[in-house]
């Protein structure tokens, strides 16, 4: 048994009552529900296209050649209720197939456009190129629904 907000449960959750949607992480172009799912981690990770040649003694030279969109990537992590609060017997929010169909319509191999995602009005353009589903917590119907990004961003 486990303890929400002071009250017992186990295989559901208490309902939270805020706007999720007002976050400061956005990824307005996917279809996310608000109502059973919350951003629970982000990041951002950007690299440069470069070589780096040893010499002799301590001699090295470094060549940068700018922004490397193949290992720069974003991530967006969301917390998805499974169950709705309050019925006697189990009904789905339907939250992670939401999610999961909003990546299969915008992934770059079904519609080569641009993604982005805001955090703190920090906007990160790319494309989407993966999906991960975790269990996060089996007793409260938690799951966590990762969708991943290539960074275009210069």
């Amino acid at each position: 048994m486990s303890k929400v907000f002071g009250q017992t449960v186990r295989g559901n959750f208490k309902q939270i009552t805020m706007n999720a949607s007002s976050s400061i992480v956005q990824v307005p172009d996917l279809n996310v529900p608000f109502d059973c799912c919350f951003v629970s981690n982000t990041s951002v990770r950007k690299n440069e296209k470069r070589a780096i040649i040893q010499c002799f003694n301590s001699v090295n030279h470094i060549y940068a050649f700018g922004a490397n969109p193949e290992s720069s990537t974003y991530a967006c992590s969301f917390s998805v209720f499974l169950s709705k609060c309050g019925s006697g017997k189990f009904q789905s929010t339907g939250g992670v197939n939401q999610l999961i169909n909003s990546y299969k319509q915008k992934r770059v191999s079904k519609n080569p456009s641009i993604v982005t995602m805001s955090v703190d009005g920090n906007v990160q353009s790319g494309i989407l190129v993966g999906l991960a589903v975790d269990v996060e917590d089996a007793e409260l119907n938690l799951f966590r629904v990762t969708v991943m990004f290539n960074d275009l961003e210069p």
